[in-house]
This record gives C-alpha cells, structure tokens and sequence, in this order.
C-alpha cells in the first residue's frame, strides 16, 4: 500500500510540475508564436498560417520561421511593379532548416533583381500544386511559374488525398495542430538540439517508397505513383497554359541521388544493388513527361553530383538543404534562367 501511495504521489506531482510549467509558458510566450503552424484550406487541404512567428527545431537546425499574411515565408506582399516569378514547392523550398535571407527563394530574387514570390508549404505533394495552381495562382498575376519538383514525396505521397467538389482531404494526415501543442512539442525539440545537437550519428535514410521508384522491375504500387503523378503535371501544365503563364519546372534530387557516399551504404546494404535499381531512374521518367508535354525543365542531379565533393547540400538526418545547398541551387538556377529566359531575366523589378 505504501508503494502505491508513493507511486500515487509521484504521478499527482508530475502532473503538477506539466500544468504549472505550461502556465509559464503561455504567461512569458515561450516558444515564441502567433499561432499553430498550419491552417487549413477547402482546396488544398492545408498551408502554412498567416503571420506565423515561431522557431523550427531538430537535432541539426534551430531557426526562425515567419510567414506573410498569405501564409508564405516572404515579405509582405506588394502591388507588382515588374515582373513576378512564382515558386511551387514543398518543405525543400520553403527552406527548413535555413533562416531567410538564405533560403534559394531569397537568393534568387536577389541575383536576378526580379520579384521571386515564394508560395511553398512543407507537407505538398504534386496534387497540392495542381490545386493551388487552379485556385490561387492567377491571383499573383506571375509571369513564370516555377515548380521545385522534389523526386520524392512528390510522386508519392499523391494517393493519401482525395478530391471531390474541388477541394481535397486526407483522413490519415493531420494538418491543423492546436496552439498547446505545438508550443509544448517545440519546447521539447529546442531542448533536445541544445542537448544532442553534437551527437547526431544517425543517417537520412532513403524511405522505402522511394526506393521503389527505382527498381528496375517496378513494382504495381510504383507504376500507379508514377501514373498518377505523370497526369497531376499534366494537369498543372494545362493549368499554366489555360492562364496564359510560362511554366518552368526544376528537378530537386534526393539526398542519396548527389552523395557517393549514402549511395555506397546502399550498395553495401542490398546484394547485386546496381542490377536491381537505378536511382536516377525518377529523373528520367519526369524528364521524359516534360518533354512529351512540351515543358521546360532542369534537372538539379548533374551539377549537385558534380559539386558534392565540396561542403555537405543536404542536412545528414534530415535530409533538406543546407544554407550551402541553397546556395549552390540558387546559382544554378540563377544561370538557368538567365541563358533559357533572358527576356523574362533582363527585366528589372526593383524600382527607386
């Protein structure tokens, strides 16, 4: 009996010791934020919030994240003066793990001097762009689209949603988190990446599904993502068209697809790995789909390969970009668009 009073007290204190510290931390707004990290939208499903001010933490990275009052990690929007080129993208283009200015978004509106609008939201799969692309997009008035297709969760992670009536939703993907229970979980990270941030051991591993991708005998379930995913860019492409508006899509590799070194400890890991599997076999085939569908594309693998003997482009866990990926990606980029649209890159946003 005595054990169990003990055992009663223990947990009465603790209990305690939790609702007391999350008084504190609403009273003094620890971690900072105005709000729950998502919100949700009747096309898209989810987006980032509005006016978003609060702190992104792993073991590798602890940096600010603010959103605009559209949602989106950038300025303030104002009226468009010049040229405006539009951002599609995920979480690699959203910048997770870099703090602005030196995400590639930012960089880019600075090497070209044109408006870069960066509209990106982790979590967005191809059918999100193709919704957001249908409903939103021509209310920026872009000039150019840029799509930063990642070759992963892209041709993926498009069957979890379902669309009726124009808009989509997920039974099985949480979007809208309350405000107590980000601030406790960010609480929790910060203190680990204070703890363990000189400790990260554990590697980016490539997630099965997109291993699947690339096996030379394809598997059912890889033929329907691919399927799936060839006629979601269709569907964007003719979106773009119907607008009016260039459409520029650039390939974002996986970490394993640029490093020798992940892509040695895969060999290692899988007997007769280079009989079963080609990695840079999503390049092709969304490759090959752009240029059935008349699209320009660029395709980061090659460069990223070339350069991978210089500072690390991907985080080693988690797998997104470094400032130095970003770096490197907003220079090719950069290049890219001034050789293939000069007419769009000669012109000058930024006015006195």
């Amino acid at each position: 009996m005595d054990i169990f009073k003990k055992l009663l007290l223990f947990s009465i204190s603790i209990l305690i010791t939790i609702l007391l510290s999350e008084i504190c931390l609403q009273i003094i707004n620890y971690p900072k934020q105005s709000w729950s990290p998502w919100a949700s939208d009747p096309h898209t499903g989810f987006h980032y919030a509005p006016q978003l001010d609060q702190r992104m933490v792993s073991e590798e990275y602890d940096v600010s994240v603010k959103t605009n009052e559209e949602g989106f990690r950038d300025d303030p929007i104002k009226p468009k003066k010049g040229p405006r080129a539009l951002l599609l993208g995920d979480s690699f283009t959203f910048g997770y793990g870099v703090d602005r200015p030196y995400i590639f978004a930012d960089l880019l509106e600075e090497k070209l001097g044109i408006e870069i609008l960066n509209t990106a939201s982790g979590g967005f799969d191809l059918i999100h762009q193709v919704q957001w692309m249908k409903y939103y997009g021509k209310k920026y008035s872009p000039d150019l689209i840029i799509y930063m297709l990642y070759l992963g969760n892209d041709l993926v992670g498009n069957w979890r949603w379902e669309r009726k009536s124009g808009n989509i939703f997920s039974s099985t993907h949480p979007t809208v988190r309350s405000h107590r229970d980000i601030k406790l979980v960010t609480l929790l990270k910060i203190l680990r990446h204070r703890l363990v941030f000189h400790r990260v051991n554990q590697k980016w591993k490539l997630p099965e599904e997109y291993l699947a991708l690339t096996a030379n005998n394809l598997s059912p379930e890889a033929v329907k993502n691919y399927e799936y995913s060839k006629s979601l860019l269709t569907e964007l492409s003719e979106e773009t068209k119907k607008a009016g508006i260039p459409l520029l899509v650039v390939l974002i590799p996986y970490k394993t697809m640029v490093e020798s070194e992940d892509q040695m400890k895969l060999a290692d890991q899988i007997r007769n790995f280079n009989l079963l599997y080609d990695l840079h076999q999503p390049n092709r085939q969304v490759s090959g789909w752009l240029q059935e569908m008349k699209v320009p594309f660029l395709d980061l693998t090659p460069e990223l390969k070339k350069l991978s003997n210089t500072e690390a482009f991907y985080y080693k866990k988690d797998g997104h970009f470094t400032r130095h990926g970003h770096q490197t990606v907003a220079s090719i980029i950069s290049d890219f668009l001034q050789n293939q649209f000069p007419a769009f890159t000669n012109l000058k946003v930024r006015q006195p």
